[in-house]
């Protein structure tokens, strides 16, 4: 099991293989119907042959915006570690017609030195992105990513199981959990411990089919399900916005629309 494996192809690796957090497109789709709903029309990709996650999730993103009825004006291609986005900015400003949303999964430190040599050319376009954006490194970039939405695997509502883990993370080490990493490893702990009883049973391949074949879970980021999976687990999605002050503040929470998911 992986805390943060989200390319929906993990699997594919081996049947004792799990995912634990919400998949590249499940995090696609959710954004992509957001984006919509916002009138949203013409996307630019911004994506990496890299790695499943900087190229999968933007490539998920735009087949449901298509599904949608929006379009995409244009893609460009990155490598991994690349220091200067001068050349794709470029491209972006040229597109025709003119985006109204850029849509990367990049990660740092590509997202910061793509951010900056966009919005340094002036270019306010709205940026959307991954689950890789719900960093404090990211929300401290200052007024370059204000503004920005981004999926996540879950958000701290007051009176959740999720908020009642991060007072006594806080009050444990005296400073809050900095990303959803912290309580999805607990809820890695509760898969395994609800498909052990489950199963009546440690034998690996029973434990296994009884994971296989939990519906609607009890997590503390949120509830999950793997019966009717490819063994990553449907699980609500959430949208985030950086605000000016370098915080993240709740937007939406949503399922992927089950006859929107792309196949991996």
């Amino acid at each position: 099991m992986t805390f943060a494996g989200t390319a929906p192809v993990l699997t594919q690796v081996g049947e004792f293989i799990f995912g634990s957090y919400p998949a590249d497109n499940q995090q696609g789709t959710v954004l992509a119907k957001f984006a919509r709903d916002n009138g949203y029309e013409n996307v630019y990709l911004v994506k990496s042959p890299d790695a499943a996650y900087t190229l999968g999730g933007p490539e998920y993103f735009g087949e449901v915006f298509e599904e949608l009825g929006g379009n995409i004006v244009g893609t460009s291609l990155y490598s991994l570690n690349q220091p200067d986005f001068s050349a794709i900015v470029t491209t972006i400003q040229s597109a025709e017609p003119t985006p109204d949303l850029i849509v990367t999964w990049a990660w740092e430190p590509d997202f910061p030195a793509f951010i900056r040599a966009l919005r340094g050319a002036g270019v306010d376009t709205q940026v959307m992105g991954g689950d890789v954006l719900d960093t404090p490194t990211i929300r401290g970039l200052g007024e370059v990513v204000s503004g920005i939405f981004h999926t996540s695997g879950g958000f701290p509502d007051e009176g959740s199981a999720y908020a009642d883990f991060v007072a006594r993370y806080e009050a444990a080490t005296g400073a809050p959990p900095d990303n959803n990493y912290y309580v999805n490893g607990c809820d890695i702990a509760n898969m395994i411990e609800q498909a052990i009883a489950a199963a009546g049973s440690t034998d690996p391949a029973a434990v296994r089919d009884a994971l296989a074949a939990i519906e609607d879970g009890e997590g503390i980021m949120s509830n999950f399900t793997f019966a009717g999976t490819d063994r990553m687990p449907l699980r609500p999605v959430v949208i985030a916005k950086i605000e000016d002050d370098g915080t993240k503040s709740f937007v939406l929470r949503d399922m992927a629309d089950p006859d929107l998911l792309p196949n991996p």
